[in-house]
């Protein structure tokens, strides 16, 4: 398998678990958008933002970590 410059390698389950916890946060952002359209109250833009805050702390300390990474001049490829 070959790498291009700037290509990283992750773990499948890093960018797994990445992507299931930016897919939560995508449907919290449609069901907050919802819930404000209108006249909000006071109330519904606090349980708004409790609601995002919580979805957001799911990615709170997540990382994709680099297993390893190709740093090379020019557009060739690397074998690894």
């Amino acid at each position: 398998m070959g790498l291009d410059s700037g290509e990283a390698i992750v773990s499948p389950e890093a960018v797994s678990d990445i992507g299931d916890r930016i897919t939560v946060l995508e449907a919290v952002l449609d069901d907050v958008e919802q819930d404000l359209r209108g006249s909000p109250s006071g109330k519904d833009y606090e349980a708004a933002f409790k609601h995002l805050y919580a979805a957001a702390g799911g990615l709170r300390g997540r990382r994709l970590r680099v297993r390893a990474l190709v740093r090379r001049a020019g557009r060739g490829r690397s074998e690894h």
